[in-house]
This record gives C-alpha cells, sequence and structure tokens, in this order.
C-alpha cells in the first residue's frame, strides 16, 4: 500500500475500547457493600422476621381452640393476636427502612465520591493529510461606510394636537393599556378575527383591541395613527368609559383603500405615552373605476335674424313767422 504525498505518518495504539466507569456518590461501608446494599439486606431480614412472626401468630390462634380450659384458650388466643400486631410492625419497619432509610444514613453519614476511571490510551489519527497547495486568501469586500440606526424617540403628542386638548386630568400612576391586536374583522364577541401584523390590499377597514385598567375619568385619551412617520389620523376627547375592561377600535377609509405602508397607532392618556402597536399593509390598492352618467346637453335655440327698417326721412315744420 502506497502512502499518499505529503501524508504525515504517525504511530497508533491499537484500538480498545476506553474504559469509562462513573458511579453515583455513594457511601461504602467495609465487605465493599454500599448503604443502599446495606439497607436492602436489613429491610429482607425484618421481612422474613415478620413472615415467621405471622406463621406463629396464625399457629397459636389455630391452637387456641383445642386447649381444655376457658383460660388457657383465651390467654392462648390473646398471644396470637399479639404476634400477629408484632409481625405487622415488623412489616411497617422494613418498608421504612427500604424507602426512607437512605435518607436518614445520608444525614448521618455523608457520602463520599468513588473513583472515576479516566481512560488509558489517548486515539491519535495514523494519517493526518495535508494539503499540497496553499490556497491565497480571498479578498473580503467591507463596507465603507457602516450605517449605526438611531434610537427612536419615546412618542410624544404633536403641539398642534395638544393645543386642543379639552381636559386637564391628571391620569391615574397605575393607569396601564394592553398590547394592540390588528385585525380585519371583528367576532359576536367583540374577538378579532385572524389577527395578524400584515395585510394585504384590498382593504379598506383595520380594527384593534386592547385591554386596560385604572382609567381615571375625565382624563384626555388620545389615539393617533403614523402611516411611514406621517400623519395619517388622530382623535382625542376625555375618557367617558369604565376604569377597566376590553376596547375595540375600528378606523375605515371606504370607500377608498389604504395605501400601502407601515402604520403605527399610539395611545396617551393626557400627555403620557401609553402604548403602541403597528403592522404593515401591503400591495397597492385597486384602481377606482369610474362610471360615466349621461348629463343632458341643451343645444342652442335658434335666433331671428333682424330685419332692415328703412329709416324715415325728417320732416320739417313751418314756423310761422311773425310779420311786422
Amino acid at each position: 500500500m502506497k502512502t499518499p504525498r505529503n501524508a504525515a505518518i504517525h504511530t497508533s495504539y491499537p484500538e480498545t475500547p476506553p474504559a469509562f466507569a462513573i458511579i453515583l456518590p455513594e457511601t461504602t461501608l467495609p465487605g465493599n457493600l454500599s448503604v443502599e446494599q446495606i439497607l436492602l439486606i436489613f429491610a429482607g431480614i425484618l421481612a422474613g422476621i415478620a413472615v415467621l412472626t405471622v406463621v406463629a401468630g396464625v399457629l397459636l390462634l389455630r391452637r387456641a381452640p383445642r386447649q381444655a380450659f376457658f383460660l388457657l384458650r383465651q390467654q392462648t388466643a390473646a398471644t396470637g393476636w399479639r404476634v400477629l400486631i408484632v409481625a405487622l410492625a415488623l412489616f411497617l419497619l422494613a418498608g421504612s427502612v427500604r424507602l426512607f432509610g437512605g435518607n436518614v444514613v445520608f444525614q448521618v453519614i455523608s457520602p463520599t465520591p468513588s473513583i472515576t476511571l479516566t481512560p488509558s490510551v489517548t486515539f491519535t489519527p495514523s494519517i493526518t493529510f495535508t494539503p499540497s497547495r496553499t490556497l491565497p486568501p480571498t479578498i473580503t469586500q467591507t463596507a465603507s461606510k457602516t450605517f449605526t440606526p438611531t434610537p427612536s424617540p419615546t412618542p410624544f403628542v404633536p403641539f398642534n394636537i395638544e393645543q386642543k386638548f379639552t381636559s386637564n386630568v391628571t391620569p391615574d400612576p397605575l393607569l396601564r393599556v394592553g398590547p394592540l391586536t390588528f385585525a380585519r374583522a371583528l367576532d359576536p364577541n367583540q374577538q378579532p378575527v385572524l389577527p395578524a401584523t400584515v395585510f394585504f390590499n384590498p382593504i379598506q377597514k383595520i380594527v384593534f383591541v386592547h385591554s386596560y385598567e385604572n382609567v381615571n375619568l375625565g382624563v384626555q385619551w388620545t389615539m393617533i395613527w403614523y402611516r411611514n412617520g406621517e400623519l395619517f389620523f388622530w382623535d382625542s376627547e376625555p375618557w367617558g368609559g369604565p376604569a377597566a375592561g376590553f376596547r375595540a377600535v375600528t378606523k375605515s377609509i371606504s370607500p377608498d383603500f389604504f395605501l400601502p405602508g407601515t402604520y403605527v397607532v399610539e395611545i396617551f392618556a393626557g400627555r403620557e405615552w401609553k402604548q403602541s402597536g403597528a403592522f404593515d399593509v401591503v400591495g397597492a390598492p385597486p384602481n377606482p373605476t369610474f362610471t360615466v352618467s349621461p348629463s343632458i346637453t341643451r343645444l342652442p335655440s335658434q335666433t331671428s335674424t333682424p330685419t332692415r327698417v328703412k329709416p324715415v326721412p325728417p320732416t320739417s315744420t313751418a314756423t310761422p313767422s311773425r310779420t311786422p
């Protein structure tokens, strides 16, 4: 057998399986017996004694009726019952030793870990192949500029919307608003049907639901919609509902359609931001179809052409003159 070129030959040891022996920590006693084995033997001895005691008690109870005297029969029967009670106690003791003896012993005697064997032979590959040619390193293109995204600021109420607030009630410090869940419709129990974060056109209505708690009466409740970072819709009014519950909001722009983009909904209590949610609309909306309705066009009326009127020659009127 030929040895490949550029191959390094190493001496290998005969293959023998490594002997790993991992033994759980346990306390060993003289005689190469563990505590578990000692307890098992002791429980077996107690169970054997209990069986013999049961046999002795049964024999005493069977012998009692054959006694000649009444008092002797009573004493024999009582002794048989006592022996059976002792047998029962021995059975209970054997079970306790088997179940709980190990825990009691290990509380008194601290366990010592046994010796863990390590493999005696370390295997090394017999032949190590080295490449005959070293390929030149390839050029890794790196970007000339690294763009680091800037952290988004905390949402706030725009000044033009804040100027239209009609309530100055301070929000309760324990006021909480749950996450927003978006869907295209609600079921009869006001729960979202097929909730999602991506919707495909055509779509004319979006609903979202959320929970809330500790909303004090009269606090200014503001909901602002953004599309691709630009103000899309807003609504603000003093709160007049219950202090806690479940709220469903519907946004419909029918007969128009939602334009594609990323929509963000922000909820404020007073001037404090409480919750935000976002969803995406994908796909261009359908083109509107225009229906041509007939219109009445009035035709121009006929106009008569004027006729020439002959001018009347002026008539001279003689004025009488006075004669001297």
